[in-house]
């Protein structure tokens, strides 16, 4: 599981490197994978002598010569032609490619490493957001309440210990501080999934994850799970975050748990419906992550549950009603005391305010 893998292709060597994780699995003590740890801080506690290693030098131009005769094998030529028809590549179109980001979005996200760097510098040493990390991080609405580099390190253009090499720095020459610390764990707790799920493996996808528990059974009811993912279940926080999600491929991380929470522990609603739809929508989307987090908002990785009050979070975190009146604009009227629980409007109110509530 931890070995590297060398294949021999003509005169090369491609060897199979790590490159996702802050640790090194060739790093790691045995005792990880012989029990896994079921929680992030024994995980973290265990391996905290575990070092990080450097991130690898940029090479310069020269430094990794084109193969004899000077060009690119056939078979590479022919992968970076681009066809007018993405579909055949990837299953998307040109129209959708190029879709304009909706103007509700929290920010434009942009591929490439060259955005992605733009992105760690901007938050971190531009607007200096990563000071005030800690007390930001559960925000819904705009750019900076949290880094939002996920995208770019799930997607290969950022490398996670470039991140945390950047972080040290802003540590060394801005400040550390609480919110530091916070960002660290966050870029463990990435590190914590990938181990869990090279510990569980194909457990990671059954129905009651690697516990083989749950505290209720699930059901398919596939009426409820579609309102879920379309944003009309009649609950405002939960709707207005799949819908930011179908929008614009973006969900916070408070979100996150609040949406998988409800559909899993309120509804009792199967929770592959949920890891699939946020597969499929997520810009940010990586095995890892997308299921050992839905293992663990379901409550069926072996750890603590998190059966989370949907109401006393929505008003807790969009206590004005804010975020529901950008993704819910049905809701724009409602006044602030019945935002979170529209339902309970006195009929009157709701005839004034031209609301028909199930409508």
């Amino acid at each position: 599981m931890r070995d590297r893998l060398t294949v021999k292709q003509g005169d090369c060597d491609f060897v199979n490197l790590w490159g996702s994780h802050l640790y090194n699995p060739e790093d790691m003590p045995e005792s990880i994978f012989d029990k896994f740890p079921n929680s992030y801080t024994v995980f973290r506690n265990k391996t905290k002598d575990v070092g990080v290693r450097p991130v690898l030098a940029s090479p310069v131009q020269g430094q990794l010569p084109l193969p004899a005769g000077g060009s690119l094998p056939e078979a590479a030529q022919a992968a970076l032609k681009f066809t007018p028809d993405l579909v055949d590549h990837f299953g998307f179109s040109v129209a959708e490619a190029t879709k304009k980001t909706d103007p509700r979005a929290c920010m434009e996200f942009l591929g490439g490493e060259e955005a992605g760097l733009k992105r760690v510098e901007d938050y971190f040493f531009t607007s200096k957001s990563l000071e005030t990390y800690k007390d930001t991080r559960n925000g819904m609405i705009g750019a900076n309440y949290s880094s939002k580099i996920s995208p770019w390190l799930a997607n290969g253009c950022l490398s996670i210990r470039q991140v945390l090499v950047k972080l040290e720095e802003f540590e060394t020459k801005i400040k550390k501080n609480a919110s530091t610390k916070h960002f660290v764990d966050e870029l463990f707790w990435r590190d914590w999934f990938r181990y869990y799920c090279m510990a569980h493996e194909d457990g990671v996808f059954r129905e009651y994850g690697p516990s083989g528990r749950s505290q209720s059974k699930w059901t398919a009811n596939k009426d409820l799970i579609n309102r879920w993912k379309q944003g009309t279940t009649g609950m405002p926080i939960v709707d207005a975050f799949m819908r930011e999600l179908n929008e614009t491929g973006w969900m916070g991380n408070r979100g996150r748990q609040i949406v998988a929470s409800y559909l899993t522990l309120d509804l009792k609603q199967d929770w592959r419906y949920g890891a699939h739809h946020f597969e499929e929508t997520l810009l940010d989307h990586d095995v890892q992550s997308n299921y050992g987090s839905w293992n663990a908002s379901s409550g069926i990785n072996g750890g603590r549950i998190n059966n989370f009050n949907t109401l006393l979070q929505s008003s807790r975190f969009d206590p004005d009603g804010e975020f529901i009146r950008i993704w819910c604009p049905e809701l724009a009227q409602v006044p602030n005391n019945y935002i979170h629980d529209p339902w309970n409007m006195p009929k009157g109110l709701q005839k004034m305010l031209k609301l028909e509530l199930g409508g």
